[in-house]
């Protein structure tokens, strides 16, 4: 979210492309609280 803020400022992003950003990290961000299972999580040495 920092990058895209950065990106917004100098101008490489335009606002639509940034919404879309924010709406993924938002979604992310829900859907790992949700069900911490889709976490991933370290695999043990076999």
């Amino acid at each position: 979210m920092i990058v895209a803020s950065i990106g917004l400022t100098v101008g490489v992003l335009d606002q639509r492309l940034f919404s879309v950003i924010v709406a993924m990290a938002v979604v992310t961000t829900m859907a790992f609280a949700a069900d911490p299972a889709l976490a991933l999580e370290p695999v043990a040495d076999a």
